[in-house]
C-alpha cells in the first residue's frame, strides 16, 4: 500500500508550487523509500511546466480535474505504477467518506447552536 502525502499549493503564487511540489519530491528521496510514496498536490491548475521535469527525473503523475480550478495530482515513482493504481482507489474512497461525513456534521441539528431564547 502507498503512502499518500497531502500539500497544498493552490492559494501560492508562482514559483511556489513548483519549489514546493519539487522540494516535497526531494523529502522522498532522502527516505528512501520512494516506491512506497505518492505525493498529492492541490492546485488550482495543471503545472503543465513541471511535466517535463517530472518524467525525466522518474516521476509519473496523475491528475484528476474537479473543476476549472480545483485539481489534485497525484505524483509517484514511475516503478510504482501498479502499486498506485493498486492504492488510488482506497484513497480517493477515504477522501470521499471524510468530505460526506463533514458536510453531514453540517448539516446535523445537533452541531447548530440553540437560536431559542
Amino acid at each position: 500500500m502507498m503512502i499518500f502525502t497531502q500539500i497544498d499549493v493552490s492559494e501560492l503564487p508562482a514559483p511556489e508550487p513548483m519549489t514546493n511540489i519539487l522540494s516535497a519530491l526531494g523529502q522522498f528521496t532522502q527516505n528512501k523509500v520512494i516506491t512506497d510514496q505518492c505525493l498529492v498536490v492541490k492546485h488550482r491548475r495543471q503545472p503543465f511546466p513541471l511535466y517535463e521535469r517530472l518524467i525525466a527525473a522518474g516521476w509519473a503523475y496523475h491528475c484528476e480535474v474537479n473543476t476549472s480550478d480545483d485539481i489534485l495530482l497525484f505524483i509517484y515513482q514511475q516503478t510504482a505504477q501498479q502499486k498506485f493504481e493498486q492504492s488510488l482507489a482506497a484513497f480517493l474512497r477515504q477522501q470521499l467518506s471524510q468530505h460526506l461525513s463533514q458536510q453531514l456534521a453540517n448539516l446535523s441539528p445537533l452541531n447548530k447552536a440553540d437560536t431559542s431564547e
